[in-house]
């Protein structure tokens, strides 16, 4: 089938795409050290958010309000 939408923004690889519990953001994470926020039904970027290095993993909160994060950085934490 044809694309919806094509969701542009990362100027490396896309390491990780997950849509929100409530079906209306999409985020998506990259080695480019971004991860984006997207408006799912317009396919317009909300927000973005920096790291310090490449970001391997994200995973929705069950009530869509917050995203974890895993990033390939020195002091081994996840972002909230």
């Amino acid at each position: 089938g044809q694309s919806r939408f094509t969701y542009t923004g990362h100027v490396k690889n896309v390491t990780s795409v997950a849509w929100s519990p409530d079906g209306k953001l999409i985020a998506s994470a990259s080695s480019d050290g971004k991860v984006y926020i997207w408006d799912a039904a317009m396919g317009t970027t909300l927000h973005v958010f920096p790291h310090k290095s490449w970001v391997g993993s994200l995973a929705w909160s069950p009530d869509s309000t917050s995203i974890a994060t895993g990033d390939y950085n020195d002091d081994d934490s996840v972002r909230i």
